[in-house]
């Protein structure tokens, strides 16, 4: 019985982790993102942290895997992934939130380090090379304090960071829009 129980435990394990995580990137998938992101944005909410989210997305990715074809897109995808994991501290949590979109929630995080931090990713991925290929970023950003109030849903900071990426789109790409 104890065997059995043990491999249930494990078989069950595996069937979260694959609804949680997004299997190219090893990040967390939409929904295992959602899942953890609400439950630190609650937790914000009580002890009145501050808290960012940023919405990244790779410009002209379609470009890129036109010219290179879709595995070397793939691997750009990962080195972006592992790049990220990489830059941010182990307290925040990152998604692949799409194709080329990805969502990081930085929990308690100083209201003056998050325009640093974002600066630093951009930079960060622009230098590295992503599977040798010169790519760029662009990045919206929300932040503040979670106040009780229709600010409350997480969504709606996520939508915020995602309006403020558009306008970093409009702006020329490869660079950070802040609170828009």
């Amino acid at each position: 019985l104890g065997e059995t129980l043990q491999s249930l435990w494990k078989r069950n394990k595996a069937l979260v982790d694959i609804a949680m995580t997004d299997a190219l990137t090893g990040l967390f998938n939409r929904r295992g993102f959602l899942i953890v992101a609400q439950g630190l944005f609650s937790l914000a909410e009580r002890r009145k942290e501050n808290l960012a989210v940023f919405m990244i997305d790779i410009d002209h990715f379609k470009k890129i895997n036109d010219k290179y074809g879709h595995p070397r897109g793939d691997t750009v995808l990962k080195s972006l992934a592992k790049s990220l994991k990489e830059t941010v501290r182990k307290s925040d949590v990152m998604c692949r939130y799409g194709g080329e979109e990805f969502v990081i929630l930085f929990p308690n995080i100083l209201s003056p380090a998050v325009p640093l931090m974002a600066e630093k990713i951009r930079k960060e991925v622009e230098e590295s090379r992503p599977a040798g290929i010169f790519t760029t970023i662009s990045i919206g950003v929300t932040q503040g304090l979670v106040k009780n109030s229709s600010d409350n849903d997480f969504l709606s900071w996520v939508s915020k960071a995602d309006k403020c990426l558009y306008k970093a789109k409009a702006n020329g790409r490869n660079c950070v829009v802040l609170d828009c």
